[in-house]
């Protein structure tokens, strides 16, 4: 498979998809969370309310962290 990078951003802008999400079953090393929970939750959200999750899920993350969990 062999195309230019300028292709595969056109294809994934038209798909509405990011370009690792393409590219995920062709890598060796990859990590996607395009099938996670938390993806999809977002994936549903407003703006706002994407903004706020992610607010909450970092300072949740650093509570966390900083208990050693």
């Amino acid at each position: 498979m062999s195309f230019s990078i300028d292709v595969l951003i056109d294809i994934a802008n038209s798909l509405g998809v990011s370009a690792d999400d393409i590219l995920v079953d062709y890598l060796e090393h990859s990590v996607s969370t395009a099938d996670s929970d938390l993806h999809r939750l977002l994936l549903d959200c407003t703006k706002e309310e994407e903004y706020i999750l992610t607010h909450t899920i970092k300072a949740l993350k650093a509570i966390l962290s900083s208990q050693g969990i």
